[in-house]
């Protein structure tokens, strides 16, 4: 249960912040990839003996594994910021 619990909350969190900060939602290829990563995140964590500091660790390793996946996946993805350059 704790696996999938990772697993599952991982990938909602990694979607809803992704899109919310302008990165952009995932299609189907980014998703696939993100489901896969975040599966393989859930099954580490199911192994995982330990407390709360544990559970938090394996959920903070998922959003960072969650968010590369979407990073390398979307090739939009991109600093929404304010632009630094002189000509900007």
């Amino acid at each position: 249960m704790r696996g999938a619990a990772v697993g599952a909350l991982t990938a909602a969190l990694a979607v809803a912040g992704h899109g919310v900060a302008g990165g952009g939602y995932p299609d189907s290829s980014a998703l696939t990839l993100l489901v896969l990563c975040c599966a393989a995140v859930g099954a580490l964590a199911g192994g995982l003996g330990g407390g709360r500091g544990a559970l938090l660790g394996a959920l903070a390793a998922g959003q960072l594994v969650g968010h590369l996946a979407l990073s390398t996946a979307l090739t939009a993805h991109q600093f929404h910021g304010p632009e630094l350059s002189p000509a900007g």
